[in-house]
């Protein structure tokens, strides 16, 4: 009875210990384009053998590469991890948003280990700034009020940075800091303003180009 007890003990061990020691090799590979659709060439692309949701450190198994002229990459891991975890970044650009999860924050994509993974699209947005002038297009009086809300990329019905308000003849300077915006994309706003003692509301949108602050005026 012992000796059996001893044989299946040992069984245990020995099953735990190669599922341990399972190894999984995963192949990603893909191309990192901008707003406009247009190749980003010099990304990091960050691969590494743990899933996030249990923590990333200098101990997990990691292999980085770079986009070439193209955008594209390729590289592969080998690890004992049932998922991997990839991070794309370069400098002068957001952080990274993966659209699968439009309400959360998450930088990264995971894939289950021990597959290939090809043709990968992944879009970072080019950094830019909104903080125009603001001007009217008839005299305005010192009992006039203007009303801005930038709106959201993410939630059309909401305001980035709450109302800003603007009292007198102007022209107003938005902001005393630049406002973030997404490079080569539209950045669309909502006027609230007073005309003869009657409010006019005025939706519009101006296109920033990466890496560029916009300091035009909007007349309205």
């Amino acid at each position: 009875m012992k000796i059996k007890l001893i044989i299946f003990l040992l069984f245990i061990l020995s099953f735990h210990s190669c599922k341990k020691d399972k190894q999984y090799t995963t192949y990603c590979a893909g191309r990192v384009i901008s707003a406009s659709s247009q190749p980003i060439e010099g990304v990091t692309i960050l691969m590494v053998d743990s899933d996030p949701e249990y923590g990333i450190s200098a101990n997990n198994i990691s292999k980085t590469t770079l986009t070439d002229k193209n955008g594209n990459f390729s590289l592969s891991i080998t690890g004992n991890a049932n998922t991997v975890t990839l991070i794309p970044s370069k400098s002068g650009y957001l952080e990274y948003q993966n659209p699968k999860y439009t309400s959360q924050n998450v930088n990264y994509m995971v894939f289950n280990s021990g597959a290939n993974y090809s043709n990968l699209s992944i879009e970072l947005d080019a950094s830019a700034y909104f903080n125009p002038y603001l001007m009217s297009t008839v005299p305005n009086t010192y009992n006039d009020t203007l009303i801005v809300n930038v709106i959201s990329y993410s939630y059309p019905e909401t305001s980035d940075y709450g109302a800003l308000y603007f009292y007198g003849k102007g022209p107003f300077e938005l902001s005393t800091v630049d406002l973030y915006a997404i490079g080569d994309r539209y950045r669309k706003f909502k006027l609230q303003f007073t005309r003869n003692q009657q409010w006019v509301t005025k939706r519009d949108s101006v296109y920033i180009k990466a890496f560029t602050t916009y300091r035009d005026t909007i007349y309205y």
